[in-house]
């Protein structure tokens, strides 16, 4: 009873080659192991019977053994895992508290797990995975707390700064998560260390969602020409900002209300450009759109397009315009279930083209299509009339009647299922469609 212990050793070898070798000794130091000693612990297996890949295991605890006659009064500092595999790959997983001392009720721990590759991998060198959390009562499972995660992969090969391809993804809920819970929100980051070589050097991106709303995105890109990107993005409240540079000397700014459905998008390119920028704005909220798209030039020529959109109930209307200059061209769309008429023109100093069309749908499945567009400012003020039907496998027939010079060519049209068929002039005259 009154014996005194510095050292333990095992030491077993089995006959199909299996090799087992314990200790247990002091810490860091001499000395006789009493109740408060911290103790390092390791059982170390060779060439275990029952895993053929792995060359041998280790087991690593460091503790207060307490008192050795009594069972369940143990203190522990540290726990070690470690694999090695028979291709010289390894995975070392450690448990240890995140500040000095046993780990206790309510400690902050860390579970890391190490692999590092087969030393002949082409491309992987190590994946480094940690988690830390809060251990809570250590008699109770269902309390532990998750604080972070983090994941670093380290590659073969340089980058430019002389260190190893790498690349580092990481979490932090805003609140800790219980088992079984997800986040309301938290910071997300990840970045990578390219290759030198590569046309992406340096690749940052970080995400924050807050638990009360709101939030913020960023991307931050590193080229080897010595040029970058950045984008931010900002929301709260249903209002979102963006900003951006790019690496060839544009800029975009822009917000968006999803309150009021309105967004603007002004990009303003680099010195020297022509165009100068580009405004897009609007208001899309159910039911209705508004849209328009502006390029701003240097001669000041007025350069857009127009566009809005109504729905009612079953049936829907579009409009628009794009202007280049003195030339400005005009549409319309109303749609229901059963039909869609079109109008188009063109006025350059005057209207010189229009067309208009109505597509109907035909209670077996087919449709009718008739249109008619002109061009009163073309030589011979050219004309054509169309009227085709549509049967419900594709195949159709019409008629095609095309005027110019006061003369009026009628075409008539057949074609199958497939799209392939022929057009002719009625004088025997013929053309394969398709």
């Amino acid at each position: 009873s009154d014996d005194s212990y510095y050292s333990m050793h095992l030491s077993e070898t089995l006959a199909n080659g299996q090799m087992s070798t314990g200790d247990i000794a002091p810490y860091g130091g001499e000395g006789p192991i009493t109740p408060t000693t911290v103790v390092e612990t390791t059982l170390r297996i060779d060439q275990p019977m029952f895993h053929p890949l792995q060359s041998w295991l280790e087991t690593r605890v460091d503790m207060e053994l307490g008192d050795l006659g009594a069972d369940g009064d143990e203190t522990f500092y540290r726990f070690q895992n470690t694999v090695h595999w028979v291709n010289d790959a390894e995975q070392v997983a450690v448990v240890e508290p995140v500040d000095e001392g046993p780990i206790v009720d309510d400690a902050e721990v860390t579970l890391s797990a190490t692999f590092t590759a087969d030393p002949n991998n082409p491309w992987l060198e190590s994946v480094l995975d940690t988690i830390r959390v809060n251990m809570g009562q250590l008699d109770d499972d269902n309390d532990d707390l998750l604080l972070e995660l983090a994941r670093t992969s380290t590659f073969d090969g340089v980058t430019s700064d002389g260190g190893s391809p790498r690349a580092t993804v990481s979490f932090v809920p805003e609140n800790p998560i219980q088992a079984g819970q997800e986040p309301c929100g938290g910071n997300f980051e990840q970045e990578i260390f390219y290759a030198a070589g590569w046309w992406v050097q340096h690749a940052y991106r970080q995400v924050e969602i807050a638990c009360a709303g709101g939030g913020s995105a960023h991307l931050h890109l590193d080229f080897n020409d010595g040029s970058s990107l950045d984008r931010v993005i900002t929301w709260d409240s249903g209002v979102a900002t963006l900003t951006e540079s790019r690496p060839d000397g544009v800029t975009v700014t822009g917000t968006f209300n999803e309150n009021t459905g309105e967004y603007s998008v002004l990009t303003t390119f680099a010195a020297g450009s022509d165009p100068e920028s580009r405004e897009q704005s609007g208001t899309m909220l159910p039911g209705s759109a508004t849209c328009r798209d502006e390029f701003f030039w240097a001669d000041e020529h007025p350069d857009y397009t127009t566009f809005t959109a109504t729905e009612n109930g079953d049936s829907w209307t579009v409009t628009g315009q794009n202007v280049d200059g003195a030339l400005a061209e005009n549409f319309s769309l109303n749609g229901t279930p059963d039909e869609l008429v079109g109008d188009w023109s063109r006025q350059d100093e005057g209207v010189d083209a229009s067309g208009h069309y109505t597509l109907t749908a035909l209670d077996a499945g087919g449709a009718h299509l008739v249109f008619d567009a002109q061009d009163t400012l073309a030589e011979g003020e050219p004309s054509v009339e169309g009227d085709f039907w549509y049967a419900p496998d594709g195949s159709g027939h019409g008629t095609l009647a095309y005027t110019q010079f006061g003369r009026t060519t009628v075409f008539n049209v057949t074609w199958d299922g497939n799209g392939e068929g022929q057009l002719s002039d009625g004088a025997g005259n013929t053309a394969p469609l398709g």
